[in-house]
Parts: structure tokens; sequence; C-alpha cells
């Protein structure tokens, strides 16, 4: 049998030996909480099997149960190759939703928190010769704290929420580290000098170890620069390095130009850790109303993409898919997606970054204000720009959709110090890039003013956006208020972040899916085509505009408004899309 997304789960921090352990493992619900008691992780039967990385709501999975259960346990065996002998072997989840025990032949080796993001486990004290055992308890409520995102609560999806993802929902894999080993990176770089400077955090005990990195051309050919470094003393303190490119060439969309950087951890002539990663030389600025990319202008041509699939939910069902996605939204003329609700597997942000591709990074939301909630939301959208931030595609941070989670903070002090805590801290993460705090309306502290309008006359859309300029000290009350009380419009970019929604009558709602589309739903190809060029037309025509996000990318389950279907058949000849989208702007006039 084929292991399922075989390539590596991280292309940005790839290390060997590793050993994929997606595939088949034995699963078991447990609706009535009784595992832990029953000390499940010891010898228990699982009697359904299970292909991970795929949630089991998923038809993937081999189970397509989208039913609630909270609780639900794997298994699954595995034997170490002979290539990990003498390193310390780490169990990696890319992601599981929502919290996660893990046992390594019945000794808890760790437990975690939080749906979206990757973590870790050392678990070489638990291994023993031949044949091991891990066993996952995951729980996962529908719980309003939790981050959750387009994930439906109870009873059953509808309209804009789809079908809930339980469970590990990205790969699963082991790594072979050396006793002490690099931790992570952080890779920023200065286009005034051509230079890029990359810190990494080491673990394990202290000593003396000789750091080598080389940058060097994509395809690995060419060495560019060798640096070598002595690490003294503890080594959690890390190392750093900075090296000018001379004549560096910039990633962009239209010349996604990628280094190819490797590091290793020496004792002498042991190698003890190596990892293979690479950046791109970039830099994003927010100016005069406007988006710049490397000190030139960057109209934002985005769609919205919630990035779920047919056969897996939350996960694709093969690397390709992800490529695919991109290669189509780009085929339609769009340079971009807001990813929305949802923080995507990194082998989608590899693509985009390989192919060109600007993403806007969202966190999945929570679904009320509290101090649970808040200190969840927190802590999970650290762990995801600390993830992300090396990415060039990566263009905006977007913490916060439509005031979920903060549903009065149009008003209320207390939420509005929330989001700016939130924005502080991301920009403390991550000082390289824009925030655009609240996408939507009731913006509090923020880079970027984006506001949805579902207006859908082209008419219509003009006359409410006439009186706006970049001048202007108010920005257009759409849905809601665009600003929190008290704050005020002082001259960011302004992007209309979503817009359109139209359906087609000829592509109806899944079966048993009850019709959404937010604008008119149309009788014909011709009709879409129509109301769609008129309404675009309208945003590039607008002067003080810097850019769109249509909704959306593709049709999912019962909502019908995508420029795809959800098995990603163009409803209308792509090239139709990127002749209405690809049009100057005004304000690049």
């Amino acid at each position: 049998m084929s292991v399922p997304r075989p390539e590596h789960p991280r292309p940005d921090f790839m290390r060997a030996p590793w050993l994929s352990l997606n595939g088949p493992w034995e699963f078991a619900f447990d609706d009535a909480d009784a595992g832990e008691r029953g000390q499940w992780w010891r010898e228990h039967e699982f009697p359904r099997a299970i292909t991970v990385p795929f949630p089991f709501e998923s038809p993937a999975s081999g189970i397509g149960d989208t039913s609630i259960h909270p609780v639900c346990w794997y298994r699954r065996a595995f034997t170490l190759p002979h290539a990990f002998i003498g390193r310390r072997v780490r169990l990696n989840f890319g992601a599981v939703d929502y919290q996660a025990k893990v046992w390594v032949n019945g000794v808890l080796v760790g437990e975690h928190e939080g749906g979206y993001v990757p973590f870790a486990f050392d678990i070489t004290p638990a291994l023993v010769r031949g044949e091991n055992a891990i066993v996952v308890r995951v729980r996962d409520d529908p719980d309003p704290s939790q981050p959750r995102g387009k994930q439906a609560s109870p009873p059953e999806p509808s309209g804009c929420f789809y079908t809930r993802c339980t469970g590990i929902w990205q790969p699963v894999w082991l790594e072979g580290v050396g006793e002490t080993h690099l931790e992570s990176l952080r890779i920023t770089t200065n286009l005034r000098d051509a230079a890029v400077t990359v810190r990494a955090e080491v673990a394990g005990p202290a000593g003396e170890y000789q750091f080598v990195a080389k940058i060097a051309e994509p395809d690995g050919n060419e060495i560019l620069i060798r640096r070598e470094q002595t690490l003294l003393g503890h080594p959690g303190d890390g190392f750093e390095f900075r090296e000018r490119l001379g004549h560096a060439q910039l990633w962009s969309p239209g010349h996604p130009h990628l280094y190819g950087l490797r590091l290793e951890l020496r004792r002498g002539q042991v190698t003890h850790d190596a990892v293979d990663s690479y950046f791109g030389m970039r830099e994003v600025a927010v100016r005069d109303g406007k988006i710049w990319l490397n000190g030139e202008p960057c109209y934002q041509r985005l769609a919205l993409d919630q990035g779920y699939f047919p056969g897996g939910i939350y996960t694709a069902e093969t690397d390709d898919a992800f490529r695919r996605d991109i290669e189509l939204a780009k085929a339609c003329g769009f340079n971009g997606v807001r990813k929305h609700q949802k923080v995507e597997d990194p082998r989608y942000l590899y693509w985009a970054d390989r192919l060109g591709f600007l993403v806007w990074g969202e966190m999945a939301n929570t679904f009320e204000f509290s101090e649970r909630a808040r200190s969840r939301f927190e802590r999970e959208w650290r762990e995801v720009i600390r993830r992300d931030r090396n990415h060039p595609c990566i263009i905006v941070w977007t913490p916060f959709n439509e005031s979920w989670g903060v549903p009065e903070v149009g008003g209320d002090a207390a939420q509005q110090a929330f989001v700016e805590k939130i924005v502080d801290l991301t920009r403390a993460e991550d000082p390289t890039r824009p925030v655009c705090d609240n996408s939507g309306w009731e913006h509090v502290k923020t880079d970027v003013c984006d506001i949805h309008d579902y207006t859908e006359k082209a008419e219509d859309f003009k006359a409410a956006w006439a009186a706006f300029t970049l001048d202007a000290r108010t920005v257009p009350k759409r849905h809601k208020e665009s600003w929190a009380a008290g704050r005020r419009y002082s001259g960011q970019p302004v992007v209309i972040s979503e817009y359109g929604g139209i359906g087609m009558k000829q592509f109806p709602p899944a079966p048993g899916k009850k019709l959404t589309a937010y604008g008119t739903y149309m009788d014909s190809p011709e009709a879409f085509l129509a109301r769609y060029r008129a309404i675009t037309r309208a945003i590039l025509d607008h002067p003080a505009l810097w850019g769109f996000c249509y909704t959306q990318l593709t049709d999912i389950e019962g909502e019908v408004n995508g420029v795809l279907t959800f098995d990603r058949r163009p409803k209308v000849e792509p090239r139709l899309l990127a002749e209405i989208n690809g049009g100057k702007s005004a304000a690049e006039r």
C-alpha cells in the first residue's frame, strides 16, 4: 500500500533521517470518554482503521463519519530503520485538532493543545528494540473558546460553515537528531544591504560545536557562500550570522527566486545535526496608501481561499493538489489568496514560495470573548507566526476576521485592548510584515484597512465609494462601522478584501446541502462574467483602493460562489477572468 502524502512535511526545515508515519493506523471512537480510565494506551483493541493524515470526517480517512465524536484514539506500530541508530528520535505531528496526549510503548511522552500548529516529542527514552507502538488520544469539543474558524458547530454544517475536522489532519513523522541539535530558524532579509540574517536556536547539552552554513542556488549546484562559526557555552543561546549576497536576485510573484540554505552542527569530524531550508530575498512595506514589495507598488489581486478539499476536508489528498490550486488561481489572474480562517499546511506555503504567489496568513478564530478563549488564541497565534514567518509568500498577517472572538470590539474597551495586544504581539514576533488587525470592519490598530463589501451592482458600489480619497478622514460604512469607536482612518492602504460571492445556476450545491451564494444566483456563465467584470472593474477604477479579494476561489459543500467547483473545475474560462483581474487599476496609473 502506498503511503499517502509521502513528501517531507516541512520543506523549510528538512533533516535526515526521517520516516513518514502516514498511512493506516488503528482507530477507535470513545464517546463515553472511558479510554483514560481504562488505560487504553496499554493494551486495548482499536476496532477500526483510519488513514492518517486525514480527519475521520473525511472520505479519504476511510471512515467518513461527520457526526460529533469529541474523543478518539489512534494506534500505530513501527520499527526504527537502521539509520536512526545512535540518534535521538523525535516524533513530529504537523497538526492535531485539538488536544493530544501521546504515549509510546505505554509511556506518556507529552501533551499538546492547539489545532493548527506542529509539535514534537523526544521519544528516545520510551523506545525498545524491535517493534514500538504509538498511541494518541485526541479531544476536540465543539467549544467556542477553541480557535475553530469555519468548522461548523452543531447541529450540521450549513452556509459558510463547513464540515468539522477532528484529530490528526497533517502528516506524522519521525526524525533522527543529534544529542545537541538545531531547534528552530529565523531568517530575515534586508534589501538595502542585499543581506540575509539567519538566527538558529540550538537544543541539547552544552559544548563546543562548529556551525557550518551554506547558501546556494535553488538547484544546490552552486554554493554561493560558506560560513563556519564556533559555538561555545550553552547552546540554548543559539547563533547568528549575517551575509551580503552582492547582486541578490529578489523574490516576487513574477520572479520567485529562492536560495537554498543548509545548516550543519559539527563537533570535530562528526556532524551532529543538519537541516536544509531556503529563503527568498524580499521586503514588504506599507506607505502612501499602498502595499509595496521590493520597493515597487504591489496591487492585491486576491481570491478568498478556505482550504477545503472534497476528499480530505481540511487535508489535501496529494501534494499536487496544493500546487494545482495555486496554478489555477494564477491562471485566473489572481496574484495571491487570503487564506480564510485556516492556518494552512506548510506544503501549501512551500508551493506558494516556489510558484510566486502571495498569501495573507490568517488565524482561525474563537467564537467567544473569555479568558480561556483569549489565552488559547494568543498562545496558538504566536506559534503560527513562528512556524510560518520564514516563508516569503506571506505578505500580510491577519489575526481576526469580522470581529469573531471579539464580538463587541466596536465599542468595548477590553476587546479593543485585546486586539491591540495581539497586533503588538504579531509585530514583535515578525516586524517585517504589515498586520491587518480585524478583517472586514471595526478596525482598532492596523497597517491595512480592509473592508468587506458585497454590494452587487457596480453603480451602487461606485456611489458608495465616490467620496473616499486617501486624504479623507473616514472610510465608508458598509456592513458595519469601518473603525471601532474612538479609532479613525489614518491613510492606510484600503483593500476590498471580500466582495462578489456570485453563484451560478449551472453549478448547484452538493447533494443534501442548502444553497449559499452571497450575490445573485446568475442564470449563465455569460451573466456571471458580466456581473464579475462590472463589480471588479469598479474596484480597479477607484483611484484610492489598493486591491481586492474575490469571494471565492472554490465552492465548498453548500457554498457555491467559487470561480472553481469544489473538485476544482473552472466554471468559466480562466483566461477570461485573468483579462478582468489583470486590468490596470486607477491607483497604479
